[in-house]
């Protein structure tokens, strides 16, 4: 089990974030310092899952598909970071956070007509 290698300012910092709710700052953090431990363990790859992996179906299987494949992208020239199993929803158009940049009102516009029957 690994704990913080960080100093009393540093561990101070990151209570008053828990406390606080700087669950983002926090979380970046936590993610760099688990990756740094991974590296220094000399493996090969390192494989992360968020915590609502295991609402996906099927996320075991596209994991072993996708590790499966992990040797074919390997061999190439192209580098890679990652493999992705899930396709989220920033990934499928519905990423735009200005006001009618998803096309909303054309939306409500054609459910409107489809219920009016118009």
């Amino acid at each position: 089990m690994y704990t913080y290698n960080a100093s009393a300012k540093e561990l101070a910092r990151l209570r008053s974030l828990k406390k606080e709710g700087g669950c983002t700052e926090k979380g970046v953090y936590d993610y760099t310092y688990a990756l740094q431990r991974c590296y220094e363990t000399g493996a090969s790859y390192i494989e992360m899952f968020e915590d609502d992996i295991m609402l996906a179906s099927g996320w075991l299987v596209r994991t072993l598909e996708g590790l499966r494949k992990v040797p074919a992208i390997d061999d190439t020239d192209h580098p890679w970071l990652f493999v992705r199993l899930f396709n989220p929803e920033r990934s499928t158009g519905w990423a735009n956070r200005h006001v009618g940049g998803n096309n909303e009102a054309l939306i409500i516009v054609r459910i409107a007509l489809l219920i009016s029957g118009g």
